[in-house]
């Protein structure tokens, strides 16, 4: 189970997904090789992750709004990594000059 805790107005509320779907891989990994092939930015890969999550959830409530507002700064790159690591079936995934 992978599971996102958001702040929500100010509560926290996790959201949970048993299972993640194989398009869901398939576009992680279209991703990733996009990226690494055109040296994209890390703004882009950032925003890539992000629309990954939401994918996975399939849930109305987890957007990419949501998840940019309801994360914090110093949380957000390790949740998101963590996050689409599980997605990903466990790959490591790392975002160039985080905490920079």
């Amino acid at each position: 189970m992978i599971k996102l805790t958001l702040d929500v107005n100010g509560k926290e509320k996790t959201y949970t997904v048993d299972k993640v779907k194989a398009r869901v891989l398939k576009r992680g990994l279209e991703m990733f090789a996009k990226a690494e092939a055109d040296n994209g930015s890390e703004l882009e890969l950032i925003d890539g992750m992000v629309d990954l999550v939401v994918l996975a959830f399939n849930n109305p409530e987890v957007t990419e709004d949501t998840i940019y507002d309801g994360l914090y700064t110093d949380e957000f790159f390790t949740t998101i990594q963590d996050v689409v690591s599980q997605i990903m079936g466990g790959m490591t995934v790392e975002v160039e000059g985080k905490g920079k």
